[in-house]
């Protein structure tokens, strides 16, 4: 099949979902389907769990409708990044119905042999789906949402005559991750990120800037500071890179969050997530990140673990 040929078929199956239509997963799912997504660990593998997912889904929410936003194409993987939108009529782990309306953003990795959907990896923000149903208290309002990082910490952007010619986008995701991410040089950030870089998905709003993208990370870092990012999968498609990720590290310092500020606990996180990169001129212009912030928070005893109740 055709990178055009894989596109159709995750538009297919979007379609089928939006419809749910049952009768369709067994044409579009292999039979030895599995999904890496943890909110679905309990699931049969093959179309019999994904029936069962869309079920469950289509119980709690009957009018839900999903949305793509982009597709990042490349080998035999399709990253999706989209939403979800319905209102909530049904039980919904463990939360009665509310009425309220929902959107969930959400990335996922598929990957397609056979012409059909044989695998995938999932990041959707059901830390926010809990808070939209009120499971879990809304994030405050900050005046400063990167907490302790100041203005003077952030780099300033490099000319343009001391960057050297632009490197193929998944060298500069990869660089950017191993340079970065995994040093902690917030100096080095101006020679991967534009400086009118926006970023969507670490903060209620998106981030707008390089300085105030410096200062995300500083803080970050300092919160984590033995933090690591190991880069699972890469996609790349003309000037979007898609990155599959998983983030480690011992919570240190003060981390302002969704949830609050929270105090060093030296809890150790293992969180995955998924991010999609737009590249311009050799450096991230544009990038949607997934996290799975749930579990880091679960992970850092902000709120209550899996199986406990959460409101």
């Amino acid at each position: 099949m055709s990178i055009a040929e894989h596109k159709t078929l995750v538009y297919r199956a979007v379609d089928a979902f939006n419809r749910g239509d049952l009768d369709a997963v067994d044409a579009l799912f292999a039979p030895d389907y599995v999904d890496h997504d943890r909110t679905r660990a309990d699931l049969p593998p093959g179309p019999a769990g994904v029936k069962r997912a869309w079920t469950t889904f289509r119980a709690a929410f009957p009018d839900l409708q999903a949305t793509i936003e982009d597709l990042v194409a490349e080998g035999d993987k399709v990253a999706v990044r989209g939403f979800i939108r319905g209102a909530h009529q049904g039980e919904m782990m463990g939360i009665p119905p509310s009425g309220k309306p929902v959107t969930v953003t959400l990335i996922d990795v598929n990957r397609i042999a056979d012409g059909r959907l044989a695998e995938r990896w999932a990041e959707a923000d059901m830390l926010g789906l809990m808070q939209q149903l009120g499971a879990i208290p809304a994030p405050p309002a900050l005046s400063d949402p990167f907490g302790s990082a100041r203005e003077s910490s952030a780099p300033k952007a490099e000319s343009d005559e001391s960057i050297t010619p632009p490197m193929p986008p998944k060298t500069v995701v990869r660089r950017y991750i191993d340079d970065v991410w995994n040093t902690g040089d917030v100096a080095a950030v101006p020679a991967y990120v534009a400086p009118d870089v926006i970023q969507h998905g670490f903060a209620p709003e998106p981030t707008r800037g390089l300085a105030a993208v410096a200062q995300g990370f500083a803080a970050f870092r300092a919160a984590f500071p033995d933090l690591t990012v190991a880069i699972d999968d890469l996609i790349a498609e003309d000037d979007r890179v898609a990155v599959r990720y998983t983030m480690r590290g011992t919570h240190r310092g003060p981390f302002t969050g969704p949830v609050g500020c929270l105090p060093p606990t030296g809890r150790s996180i293992a969180v995955s997530g998924i991010n999609i990169v737009r590249i311009a001129d050799g450096r991230i212009a544009a990038g949607w990140a997934q996290l799975d912030t749930l579990s880091m928070l679960q992970q850092l005893g902000a709120i209550p673990a899996p199986g406990q109740p959460l409101g």
